[in-house]
Protein backbone atom coordinates (compact mmCIF):
# COMPACT_ATOMS: atom_id res chain seq x y z
CA UNK A 1 0.00 0.00 0.00
CA UNK A 2 1.32 3.54 -0.80
CA UNK A 3 2.32 4.97 2.64
CA UNK A 4 1.35 8.34 1.01
CA UNK A 5 -1.84 7.12 0.63
CA UNK A 6 -2.10 5.75 3.92
CA UNK A 7 -1.03 9.09 6.03
CA UNK A 8 -3.58 11.09 3.68
CA UNK A 9 -6.08 8.97 4.73
CA UNK A 10 -5.23 8.97 8.42
CA UNK A 11 -4.78 12.92 8.44
CA UNK A 12 -8.68 13.07 6.93
CA UNK A 13 -10.23 11.17 9.39
CA UNK A 14 -8.31 13.44 12.21
CA UNK A 15 -10.03 15.86 11.13
CA UNK A 16 -13.73 14.85 11.46
CA UNK A 17 -14.96 17.05 14.59
CA UNK A 18 -16.74 16.23 17.13
CA UNK A 19 -20.95 15.85 16.41
CA UNK A 20 -20.11 14.91 12.39
CA UNK A 21 -19.89 11.61 10.79
CA UNK A 22 -18.31 10.99 7.42
CA UNK A 23 -19.02 7.70 4.80
CA UNK A 24 -15.93 5.77 3.76
CA UNK A 25 -16.78 6.55 0.22
CA UNK A 26 -16.65 10.77 1.54
CA UNK A 27 -12.96 10.17 2.62
CA UNK A 28 -11.93 7.57 -0.18
CA UNK A 29 -13.17 10.26 -2.46
CA UNK A 30 -11.29 13.09 -0.65
CA UNK A 31 -7.80 11.21 -0.91
CA UNK A 32 -8.48 9.82 -4.48
CA UNK A 33 -8.30 5.89 -2.87
CA UNK A 34 -9.44 3.45 -5.38
CA UNK A 35 -11.95 1.70 -2.98
CA UNK A 36 -13.53 3.00 0.16
CA UNK A 37 -12.62 -0.39 1.23
CA UNK A 38 -9.47 0.74 1.78
CA UNK A 39 -10.10 3.17 4.36
CA UNK A 40 -12.09 0.73 6.55
CA UNK A 41 -8.59 -1.25 6.10
CA UNK A 42 -6.51 1.42 7.51
CA UNK A 43 -9.41 1.98 10.14
CA UNK A 44 -9.03 -1.74 10.92
CA UNK A 45 -5.23 -2.09 10.98
CA UNK A 46 -4.53 1.07 12.11
CA UNK A 47 -7.06 3.07 13.44
CA UNK A 48 -7.02 2.23 17.21
CA UNK A 49 -5.88 5.98 17.85
CA UNK A 50 -8.33 7.69 15.34
CA UNK A 51 -11.91 8.67 15.68
CA UNK A 52 -13.01 5.28 13.79
CA UNK A 53 -16.81 6.05 15.06
CA UNK A 54 -17.37 8.95 13.28
CA UNK A 55 -16.70 7.20 10.03
CA UNK A 56 -20.01 5.34 8.42
CA UNK A 57 -20.73 3.19 5.53
CA UNK A 58 -22.73 4.99 3.18
CA UNK A 59 -26.52 4.04 4.35
CA UNK A 60 -25.46 4.91 7.44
Amino acid sequence: MDEALHEQIRDLIKQVPPGRVVSYGDIAELAKAPSPRLVGRILAEDGHDLPWHRVLRADG
